[in-house]
């Protein structure tokens, strides 16, 4: 019996030596149809390139067309009367009219905020 186990013993150990398999692992593998398995590669991505573009030229809004026609009172208190569209009008300190705010009425110009413009307007008398 002791030489059947001394027998068996040898041959595992002798076996373990012929089934070691680590040293194929380690060679470089070379397959002649690892391009026909392989996915192609994608394109390189492309280079972003920078392109001046131009900013849209803002709207251009023609000035108000207010004519004066007179201007009275004192610094505190003034009222100038006006032509707008073909209309005549009295216009005091503060005064909203839709298209245009007054500002301000001086004793040789007037002072408007230009609504759709979003700037400010002189009329000068």
């Amino acid at each position: 019996m002791l030489k059947t186990l001394g027998v068996s013993l040898v041959l595992l150990v002798g076996f373990s030596g012929v089934a070691d398999a680590s040293d194929e692992i380690r060679k470089p593998f070379f397959d002649i149809f690892r391009k026909l398995i392989e996915p192609p590669k994608p394109p390189p991505a492309p280079v972003a390139t920078v392109v001046a573009t131009a900013k849209p030229a803002a709207p251009v809004i023609p000035p108000l067309q207010i004519q004066i026609n007179g201007i009275t009172g004192d610094e505190g208190n003034r009222v100038a009367i006006v032509t707008f569209k073909g209309q005549q009008m009295l216009l005091l300190n503060g005064d909203d009219k839709g298209e245009f705010n007054v500002i301000s009425i001086d004793s040789d110009k007037i002072v408007v905020l230009h609504k759709a413009a979003q700037r400010r307007q002189e009329v000068a008398f």
